[in-house]
């Protein structure tokens, strides 16, 4: 069979392309050739923006693709175009959504006939894709795989991570700096972790026989909770462990949609999906891999081919930026790690969090947000104006 992979260096497109490959199945990918290093040898690449409709119109008319692998489609509009280029000239288009679209706080374990209720923006999107898909005829088949949280190669399992460099994780621990964890409730918050190659046989299993028009979850098998994905984590990294645990409502001052990622998803107490729909159509008998042999294998991994790449240091800022103001009773080993910080950069920390904090409650007041940008139009036409008097002035001035 032909594959189409969009994107093709993600944990989940990189995941799925390698799976094809080493059934045997020819395997493209396109992207914008960021990350390179992450393409599996045998894969052919093609070096397009995806967004470019005429070059992406000119690659689908000159290959026939049995299936499209779309992970990169996280809204309506960008649905539509994705499906202008292949409704039609493929045999299958698979969409890869999420379990955030059933939306969470569940007693029970959620199957594919679950209600679904989304409360995040991301679910909310997700959820609006799928039912396009159901709702509007198509000439291709389609698929629905709603992975849970995935990791390996470049994903870190844990809830506060980083996705350009997550290096930047291993080097921190390496370096014995502390790291951070929001308040679990009870610490007892479990969650279908999920290996990426297990995700990726599943679903190219799924993917190559003659399952159309539904779909699956596909989520692991065991569940876990964050205390032992940091556990697994330092004992990879083999350097003792320094977490600390912040309010979870801090996160809303740095970045909104990580808070609602935690409220919505990752901090959602007992939420567990099932993955045996997906499991059994596949007749996948495979004992899935342990979180403690995964994680192992993701450290050897980044230290192998991410540990040149430069770190990413907003990580760092932001750990930082909650260690200084939001851990409320700091133990010997963390004040003097804070301690340890330069004057200037410990002050910046804490000015720039009474900043957020600011400019967080300033657009939570009604009609601020409005306000602001109305301010801010009308200071930009009359510097444009002043701008555009004073060149008027100093040309008449040269004649």
């Amino acid at each position: 069979m032909s594959y189409l992979v969009i994107g093709g260096t993600g944990t989940i497109s990189g995941g799925i392309a390698e799976e094809e490959l080493r059934r045997g199945h020819s395997v493209t990918v396109v992207n914008r050739g960021s990350r390179n290093y992450r393409i599996p040898v045998g894969v052919k690449v093609i070096h397009a923006d995806i967004n470019d409709e005429n070059m992406m119109t000119r690659i689908i008319e000159q290959n026939d693709y049995d299936v499209v692998v779309d992970p990169l489609v996280t809204e309506v509009g960008q649905l539509q175009r994705h499906l202008s280029l292949f409704d039609g000239r493929c045999g299958k288009y698979v969409f890869i959504s999420s379990c955030c679209a059933f939306g969470g706080n569940s007693e029970t374990s959620i199957t594919e006939s679950h209600p679904m209720s989304p409360q995040s923006k991301y679910g909310i999107n997700k959820l609006a894709c799928e039912n396009y898909l159901r709702k509007h005829k198509l000439h291709s088949n389609y698929l629905i795989i709603r992975p849970y949280i995935t990791y390996g190669d470049i994903r870190i399992p844990i809830p506060f991570a980083c996705r350009s460099n997550p290096y930047t994780v291993i080097d921190r621990i390496e370096k014995e700096k502390p790291m951070i964890c929001f308040d679990i409730i009870n610490h007892r918050t479990f969650h279908n972790l999920m290996d990426i190659r297990d995700f990726s046989r599943i679903t190219v299993s799924l993917m190559s026989q003659n399952y159309i028009n539904t779909s699956y979850n596909v989520c692991g098998e065991e569940i876990y909770t964050w205390t032992q994905a940091y556990d697994c984590l330092y004992e990879a990294v083999g350097k003792p462990m320094h977490l600390y645990y912040v309010d979870r409502d801090l996160y809303k001052y740095i970045d909104q949609h990580l808070y609602e990622d935690i409220i919505y998803d990752k901090d959602c107490d007992g939420t567990i999906y099932s993955g045996e729909k997906a499991k059994n159509d596949a007749d996948d008998s495979d004992k899935q891999i342990s979180l403690q042999k995964g994680i192992s294998d993701l450290v050897v991994y980044l230290r192998k081919n991410c540990s040149h790449l430069p770190l990413e240091e907003s990580f760092n800022y932001r750990t930082d930026l909650l260690l200084v103001n939001g851990v409320e009773e700091p133990d010997s080993y963390l004040r003097g790690y804070l301690e340890s910080l330069d004057e200037r950069y410990r002050n910046k920390l804490e000015n720039d969090w009474k900043k957020l904090r600011r400019k967080y409650y300033i657009k939570k007041i009604p009609f601020v947000p409005l306000m602001y940008r109305v301010y801010s139009k009308i200071k930009k036409t009359i510097m444009n104006h002043k701008s555009t008097h004073g060149l008027k002035s100093n040309n008449e001035g040269a004649e």
